[in-house]
């Protein structure tokens, strides 16, 4: 069935439009965008995949394609390395839908296949680093005496995620198995939310849904790797020579997050909330120097807007002291000054011969144009 992607960058609240623009990305595919607040707009580039779909997306701010690179099967999520590779994990057809992604592919700016690699047990995020390997999330299965009791259920095999840094010649050169570092105390406070991952067979304690590696922290100048464990509402800042928890979040001050980012002291996640309601959606940061929680968005800052989403989502700080706010299951993309002023309003559409629904997005990224000359992606 083929899929028809309209990005829609709309006005709320019938303010006056600045500009728009609509771009006819191919004959199935469409971007109309509208501009609130021009002068206050960054000036990065936008880069995402919708889920379901076979394509990532790469604009600029004033609503023009700047590239697009297609897949061979259902994107997840997508991200640039430093020489401008795009690096995508998406699903292997061989799987069930219900299951795994399972397979990752990097290509040239030019759509050359650098590198592939398919783990049936792949699953959420990959994130590049700096020295040509892929962080990668991986469900396993585990046999601990510490999880042999009343809260699982007897006749479930347990898995948790195993993060997995992978080379370009297919070697595992760096891995770390999250069940050794979560405590059982954690679990057992969230025994109700444990995912059943990748079926019914396998009861998972630790859902993780994004991985990212740090060259170095406010801690050392050594490299950590920050993950999010969605069903425990932990991250963990993870230091990759010693394998120990170098920062871990307190108890209460997240709720099924994702897209963890650590930027200076701070990380930034998406709260979708318990239960996984749009009404309680948190945009905040944590402070990992001295565990300061500041929300910098949420239900009450953006009056007469639809707010929040059950499951998925991001913020990201722009360059310009604007927010990007990722609304994974409505399929938006806001862009917002610090006290909640609209800039604009992206709505991503899927289109499917019968019907049209909102699409889903798992991340988005912004790059600054410099780094897109400088890597030949633009000119």
């Amino acid at each position: 069935m083929k899929i028809l992607f309209l990005i829609l960058l709309v006005n709320i609240c019938q303010a006056a439009e600045h500009g728009h623009s609509i771009v006819q990305l191919s004959p199935q595919e469409t971007w109309i965008e509208t501009i609130r607040v021009p002068e206050k707009m960054s000036q990065e580039a936008i880069f995402f995949a919708p889920i379901g779909g076979t394509f990532a997306y790469l604009m600029s701010s004033g609503g023009k394609l700047l590239r697009k690179w297609k897949f061979p099967s259902h994107v997840y999520d997508v991200k640039l390395d430093n020489e401008g590779n795009i690096l995508a994990l998406y699903r292997d057809e061989k799987l069930n839908f219900r299951q795994a992604t399972g397979a990752v592919r990097l290509i040239s700016k030019n759509g050359k296949v650098l590198w592939d690699y398919k783990n049936p047990n792949l699953h959420h995020s990959v994130s590049p680093t700096n020295h040509k390997t892929a962080m990668l999330i991986a469900h396993q299965l585990v046999d601990d005496p510490r999880f042999k009791s009343d809260i699982f259920l007897k006749n479930k095999n347990l898995s948790c995620d195993i993060i997995l840094e992978v080379d370009r010649e297919n070697n595992i050169v760096w891995s770390v198995d999250l069940y050794k570092l979560v405590k059982i105390d954690d679990i057992n406070k969230m025994k109700d939310r444990l995912s059943w991952f990748p079926s019914a067979d396998n009861q998972s304690i630790c859902h993780t849904n994004s991985v990212r590696e740090y060259d170095k922290t406010p801690f050392s100048d050594e490299p950590a790797v920050l993950v999010s464990i969605k069903n425990l509402d932990l991250v963990m800042l993870i230091d990759k020579k010693s394998k120990k928890i170098l920062w871990q979040n307190k108890s209460g001050s997240s709720s099924n997050q994702h897209d963890a980012r650590l930027i200076g002291n701070w990380v930034y996640i998406f709260n979708n909330g318990p239960n996984n309601s749009e009404i309680n959606s948190q945009a905040i940061r944590l402070n990992i120097l001295n565990d300061k929680r500041e929300i910098l968005f949420e239900k009450n800052s953006f009056m007469h807007m639809p707010w929040g989403s059950p499951t998925k989502s991001g913020v990201i700080p722009m360059n310009n002291g604007n927010f990007l706010i990722v609304l994974g299951d409505p399929g938006q993309i806001w862009e917002v000054t610090p006290d909640g002023l609209l800039v604009r309003k992206i709505i991503v559409l899927a289109s499917r011969l019968e019907y049209e629904m909102a699409s889903t997005l798992f991340t988005v990224e912004k790059y600054d144009q410099r780094f897109l000359k400088s890597v030949g992606i633009v000119k």
